[in-house]
């Protein structure tokens, strides 16, 4: 995997977010965080019905045509 090197970005308790940074070859490659610094950079705990949720749109009329779907026999020969 070549050369790791770990940094410690800042200090636990400080009042600053702990996090890790790992480099390979001395290029940032992945970063440790505590799961609060990830939720809080993630937005929290919002589910995919709140983010996909898109007030106002109950007045857009929507009707979609209805799909046709034909089936046919399977070939097993």
């Amino acid at each position: 995997m070549g050369n790791v090197a770990l940094f410690q970005a800042a200090e636990a308790g400080a009042g600053i977010a702990c996090f890790t940074q790992a480099t390979v070859r001395g290029k940032p490659a992945h970063v440790l965080l505590s799961v609060e610094e990830y939720q809080r950079l993630a937005g929290g705990n919002t589910s995919i019905i709140d983010v996909l949720a898109m007030p106002g749109v109950e007045d857009i009329a929507f009707d979609p045509p209805r799909a046709v779907i034909h089936q046919r026999p399977a070939d097993l020969s």
